[in-house]
């Protein structure tokens, strides 16, 4: 009997010990709740820029740090992402929560590379041929005239065209000339013509390179600088067809 009493006991004992420390626990999780969601314990102080941010830096700050005094951890990342992003030259954006109070940004941008005349304007357009800009002047602007794609009808943030061919004529043509700024040999590629994609143009200033197509393009690039700067042609640099390039 003794026994049997002592079992009840230390039954009892043992709901309480579990009622007291569940009560402890739901009044740990009031207080921590609170201290979340109710003080400025989590309240965004800190914002921390990292990427490249040349061109949109003021967009980026001008809207990210809209973001202080809010609760970092209820606030919506994904909704501040969609607004940066309808900047034509943000890339991707990634934001990271740093608790208790900094968002990290991090931006990557498209680069305008080209500009292609339209009427009295310049349309701005990247390697992977994202209209991003429309421009009256191109003071400042480092870049490359396109000749032959159609932009009239595309609006600012569009894709001018699917065609990846192309981008990877661009992407070259763009490493290529990156290059040729490193080495500073005195040669640059000033504009291109990709109307016809079998009989692709470059000018190195005045001096017309005939490349044909897209095929052994980096050699047909070589070949075109190498003549340049040692042969110091009047006209034109022809390295279209198989065998010895010509030039005038």
């Amino acid at each position: 009997m003794v026994k049997s009493n002592n079992i009840y006991i230390r039954k009892k004992r043992k709901k309480r010990l579990i009622k007291r420390c569940i009560l402890l626990l739901i009044l740990l999780l009031g207080i921590l709740t609170f201290v979340a969601y109710k003080t400025e314990f989590f309240s965004v102080e800190k914002i921390v820029y990292k990427g490249d941010s040349l061109i949109t830096g003021e967009f980026i700050k001008t809207n990210v740090e809209e973001a202080k005094g809010s609760n970092i951890i209820i606030f919506n990342t994904d909704e501040l992402i969609k607004k940066l992003m309808q900047n034509p030259y943000v890339a991707t954006v990634t934001i990271s929560k740093k608790l208790p109070k900094t968002l990290e940004v991090n931006v990557d941008e498209k680069k305008g590379i080209y500009y292609q005349k339209n009427g009295n304007s310049f349309d701005i357009i990247s390697e992977d041929l994202h209209l991003l800009e429309r421009t009256n002047s191109l003071e400042g602007k480092n870049l490359i005239e396109i000749k032959g794609l159609n932009t009239k009808d595309k609006e600012v943030g569009m894709k001018i065209e699917e065609n990846t061919r192309l981008e990877k004529v661009l992407n070259l043509l763009y490493k290529a000339e990156e290059k040729m700024q490193k080495d500073n040999k005195g040669v640059s590629i000033t504009s291109l013509d990709v109307n016809d994609m079998s009989n692709m143009k470059i000018y190195f200033g005045d001096i017309q390179v005939l490349l044909g197509n897209d095929e052994n393009l980096t050699k047909k690039l070589s070949d075109a600088m190498n003549i340049y700067i040692q042969a110091k042609p009047k006209e034109y640099i022809k390295v279209s067809h198989e065998g010895s390039p010509d030039y005038k």
